[in-house]
């Protein structure tokens, strides 16, 4: 959306320039979209849908208010709703990167996983250093048993933003489907460094380590995973096999 005052292009989804400041919307729409956000941000969100609804009676291309009613949808369970507004925002506007990207999330929760790829591929068309998308492309791919395809984006995540522990999990879980036990190892080994009590890492990497031969490794991890989770029951069948194969 270009700014009629400074001509500065800005983001299809701004209220506001960010060269100049001023409302790139008129007053009495901007008004109402804040009514709107108040609401759920008081926790009412059906008189908040109520509102957006009202908006696009009067401006069904609106594609910042498909958005952010899709989103509201989504918040409140109804997927396919939330899925019908996300498409009508990008067929508005091809280029609305976070539309795709929340579509792309929705269509994975409903189960349209290759569908899903779709939309993440089309953000990173945008935005190449997109990092959430690089995840979200691998947690699909690795549904759908593209552990190549998973494990590259996993990958590119982590090289933009290292820190981001779930990738790291992520990316053990692909390497272990792949077999590449060593590998897997070091991408659990990521997530136990930082959080040394994580029990789905910790018995991620007694299960890598059982794979590549250390039986002793794999029941130390086994036992903090049950330490940490005392509920796990697949930890202590692993512990108690281990237990029988050494009397």
């Amino acid at each position: 959306m270009r700014c009629e005052k400074c001509r500065t292009d800005n983001e299809g989804d701004a209220l506001y320039c960010t060269g100049c400041g001023s409302p790139l919307v008129d007053s009495t729409r901007l008004e109402t979209i804040l009514l709107a956000l108040n609401y759920e941000r008081k926790g009412r969100p059906f008189e908040a849908i109520r509102v957006y609804r009202l908006i696009l009676e009067g401006e069904p291309r609106n594609a910042f208010v498909r958005r952010l009613l899709g989103s509201l949808y989504f918040q409140e369970g109804m997927l396919d709703l939330s899925i019908e507004e996300y498409r009508r925002a990008v067929e508005i506007d091809p280029n609305y990167i976070g539309a795709h990207y929340d579509l792309g999330i929705a269509l994975y929760h409903r189960g349209y996983i290759d569908d899903s790829v779709t939309h993440f591929g089309r953000v990173l068309e945008i935005d190449p250093e997109f990092r959430a998308a690089h995840y979200r492309l691998g947690l699909s791919n690795l549904h759908l048993g593209r552990l190549d395809a998973a494990i590259e984006h996993f990958t590119k995540s982590l090289e933009i933003t290292p820190e981001y522990l779930m990738a790291h999990y992520h990316l053990g879980v692909a390497y272990f489907q792949k077999g590449e036990w060593e590998k897997a190892i070091r991408a659990f080994g990521e997530v136990i460094k930082t959080n040394p009590n994580d029990a789905g890492a910790l018995f991620r990497m007694g299960q890598a380590h059982l794979k590549n031969g250390s039986k002793e490794k794999a029941e130390l991890y086994f036992s903090k995973a049950r330490e940490h989770e005392p509920d796990d029951v697949v930890s202590r069948m692993y512990l108690d096999g281990l237990d029988k194969e050494g009397a």
